[in-house]
């Protein structure tokens, strides 16, 4: 495994595992501010299996997307109100066709 660091703080930037016959299998990157993984990749054969996507904004999750052999198989995106709170969530198909809404109300 490698692991790349912030130089000025010693936080995570990166992530990389190799098998036994020294083949990148998978790797990660993360935002060193937050903390928060920002995108997973694994790998088979030298190929992409599968990826997943973040995006935040400060430290709520905005979006969450997974590949597939280079294709998009879903995507969920989480909105938010005034006080931070999770009022939202849409959900996408492959086909960015919206799959389902969630709502969420607060007492």
């Amino acid at each position: 495994m490698v692991a790349k660091y912030r130089a000025s703080d010693t936080s995570l930037v990166s992530y990389k595992r190799y098998n036994s016959k020294n083949e990148l299998t998978s790797e990660s990157t993360y935002n060193p501010d937050t903390k928060k993984n920002l995108s997973y990749t694994s790998y088979k054969n030298g190929k992409v299996r599968y990826a997943t996507t973040y995006e935040y904004d400060g430290e709520r999750v905005r979006s969450y997307m997974w590949e597939q052999n280079g294709k998009m198989q879903a995507k969920s995106e989480y909105i938010y109100n005034d006080n931070y709170e999770l009022v939202e969530l849409k959900s996408y198909n492959r086909k960015m066709e919206l799959n389902s809404t969630t709502i969420l109300a607060y007492n």
